[in-house]
């Protein structure tokens, strides 16, 4: 059965794949996080069509995650400029790549190595922290239904087979 949408699941994991789980979305935003801002030049770095790269700009800036604007260099196109909410996909973002380097690397080292701009320092892995800032495993952390969860939540986070 092929996904044509999750709107109608009440989960905030399946509410954000609505929004960018796909993988030209996902790719659309790690360019602009590296500066990229114009229609061409994500055409030409990415080798996407241009009616899917327009559709899915369309959507990310309906969602609000880039505002579009007239570009400063030519009246006749546009920036893509990523919002607040944009901005919030970065740990996501770092995260993946942070998987796909030790998952599934090239086998000649990292693609791409953050480091912090005012230092010049190796950016940490991403991790879930506690308080006091130690990563923590997955056993090390509880899901508990919140104030929004409904009964099918509920029962996801309930169950005793896991």
């Amino acid at each position: 059965m092929s996904k044509s949408s999750f709107k109608h699941i009440d989960c905030s994991i399946a509410q954000t794949l609505e929004i960018v789980g796909d993988w030209w979305t996902l790719l659309i935003i790690r360019n602009a996080f590296h500066g990229m801002r114009q229609f061409d030049a994500f055409e030409a770095q990415l080798g996407i069509s241009t009616n899917v790269l327009a559709d899915r700009l369309r959507k990310l800036t309906a969602h609000g995650v880039f505002e579009k604007r007239p570009s400063a260099h030519d009246g006749r196109s546009f920036d893509y400029r990523l919002t607040e909410k944009g901005h919030d996909l970065y740990p996501l973002i770092v995260s993946m790549m942070d998987w796909g380097e030790r998952w599934a690397p090239n086998g000649q080292g990292r693609r791409i190595e953050l480091v912090e701009t005012a230092t010049g320092h190796p950016v940490s892995t991403m991790a879930v922290r506690n308080a006091a800032g130690d990563a923590l495993t997955p056993q090390e952390v509880t899901a508990r239904p919140g104030p929004g969860a409904d009964e099918t939540t509920v029962a996801l986070i309930s169950r005793s087979d896991a």
